[in-house]
């Protein structure tokens, strides 16, 4: 089985995906604390994750994530290389916004939910779609919290 469930902070607003086929994609920050044995000092760890929406999925991401928004996000994990680089991407099937609505143009209208869910996609994006990597260019002011 691949599954993997994750809640954290967006880093960026999402960014649509150039090509033929419809998409967006975004970074999503987790954090995990912990206590130092034998101590009264804790530590805390950021992970940053890659996540990709595709087909009509990612217009809702477009108008409801946002940079800063508390998301809770089901999907798979899937491995893609760029630049001679190896990264493990969530290809998200289900996303729910926690945090509350933003005053933005992008934002759902009232009433509308706040969760979108698409089955999932068993077709990968065509081959030699050119995507961005997140991860580029991302400095200490992008960190949501």
């Amino acid at each position: 089985m691949n599954k993997v469930i994750l809640i954290g902070h967006v880093g960026k607003d999402p960014v649509a995906s150039t090509g033929n086929t419809q998409g967006a994609h975004f970074t999503l920050a987790t954090s995990e604390r912990w206590r130092v044995k034998n101590s009264d000092e804790y530590k805390e760890r950021t992970t940053w994750h890659n996540i990709q929406v595709w087909g009509p999925f990612s217009a809702f991401v477009m108008k409801r994530v946002y940079k800063g928004a508390k998301l809770a996000i089901e999907g798979k994990i899937s491995v893609t290389e760029y630049n001679d680089k190896i990264y493990h991407n969530v290809i998200a099937d289900k996303i729910e916004v926690l945090s509350p609505k933003r005053e933005d143009p992008r934002a759902v209208g009232e009433g509308e939910d706040q969760r979108f869910g698409a089955p999932p996609d068993d077709d990968p994006p065509p081959a030699g779609t050119q995507r961005q990597n997140p991860h580029d260019n991302l400095d200490d002011d992008d960190i949501p919290f």
